[in-house]
């Protein structure tokens, strides 16, 4: 198992759920609330997870051993209801995280990268602290940049992240 979309209709990750598995990628959808005792213990391959604001208790050793990962919450600080050995290991957490939803008009003519890369929650979305400065560019395939959706040009582009956003690229076909 190396990446999961957990689905919507759950609520809870159960204890040692996710065990000594070489998980990548995470996404936890708003519909759940708990995260159990050792559910990503010994993940050596998760860099990234996304906590939504939704959790309202993580357990014990929650991330214990992972030694790549890197923790990015929507809570703009830890919540009273969460352990308090949740993340026993010490790992990066990175409090108020705001997202960024990134497309294209057509991923066949173009894709759009970040830098820094921000933490993947699921498809197309990045985590960043708030106020967190980006760069996204836009990288044409089989075709050429027209546009951002709000009308801008720039490319790179350069934003600071303070709310949730979205940003579509514009591509077209032939040369620009």
């Amino acid at each position: 198992l190396t990446s999961i979309s957990i689905p919507e209709s759950v609520t809870s990750i159960g204890e040692w759920a996710f065990y000594q598995t070489d998980l990548t990628y995470v996404s936890i959808p708003n519909s759940v609330t708990s995260i159990n005792g050792w559910a990503f213990r010994d993940c050596k391959k998760l860099t990234s997870i996304t906590i939504p604001n939704s959790v309202t208790f993580v357990d014990w050793l929650v991330f214990d051993d992972c030694p790549n990962l890197t923790i990015y919450c929507e809570a703009e600080s830890e919540p009273t209801g969460w352990a308090g050995y949740w993340n026993y290991s010490n790992r990066p957490v990175v409090w108020g995280c705001k997202s960024i939803k990134i497309e294209t008009n057509d991923a066949d003519l173009g894709i759009v990268a970040t830098n820094p890369a921000g933490g993947v929650r699921s498809d197309n979305i990045f985590w960043f602290a708030n106020s967190s400065t980006v760069k996204l560019n836009a990288k044409p395939k089989n075709g050429h940049f027209v546009k951002w959706e709000d009308g801008s040009t720039d490319n790179p582009r350069t934003i600071t992240v303070t709310e949730d956003a979205t940003y579509i690229a514009r591509f077209e076909e032939g040369v620009g």
